[in-house]
């Protein structure tokens, strides 16, 4: 599983990468040929979208999203445990839909020809369907660590 999601976070440093070779192209040529790329802003926006939603799976497989504890702290271990499982729950719901709206919005821009309505004509789909595979990516992340909470630590025996 963590391979899964090494692969996901190196597309996203993928992209990023891209992102950053596109940016310094488009200011070479502006300065230097005074010619910019053309729909390099959409181009952005576009790779935008998909470095969020890889890093966002990437972030969320290995549980490093940003959390204030200072409430959380204060209950007991069987408090945090339940509000943990409960949180992870909440987000493996809205992750869920979030998911299944991505796809069928990919696949109708698809079926569409939905384009960004700019100087360069860009399908939106691919970048729909992108955002959907890191929602996926999430809910994979989220049901593994909902097993996981679940599931008896070692050295604890199961109760008759």
């Amino acid at each position: 599983m963590n391979n899964i999601f090494r692969i996901i976070d190196y597309i996203g440093g993928a992209f990023v990468g891209v992102l950053g070779l596109m940016t310094c192209v488009n200011v070479l040529a502006r300065y230097l040929f005074n010619a910019p790329l053309q729909g390099s802003v959409d181009y952005t926006e576009n790779v935008l979208v998909a470095i969020i939603a890889f890093g966002l799976a990437a972030t969320t497989a290995a549980g490093e999203h940003i959390s204030v504890d200072v409430l959380f702290t204060k209950f007991s271990s069987a408090w945090q445990h339940i509000l943990k499982a409960v949180a992870v729950f909440i987000s493996f719901v809205i992750f869920s839909a979030l998911a299944w709206q991505g796809i069928v919005a990919g696949l109708e821009s698809m079926t569409i020809h939905d384009t960004m309505m700019t100087m360069v004509n860009i399908p939106l789909y691919p970048f729909r369907l992108i955002l959907a595979i890191g929602f996926i990516s999430c809910v994979v992340a989220l049901l593994h660590e909902i097993i996981q909470l679940f599931r008896p630590k070692t050295g604890d025996s199961p109760e008759s």
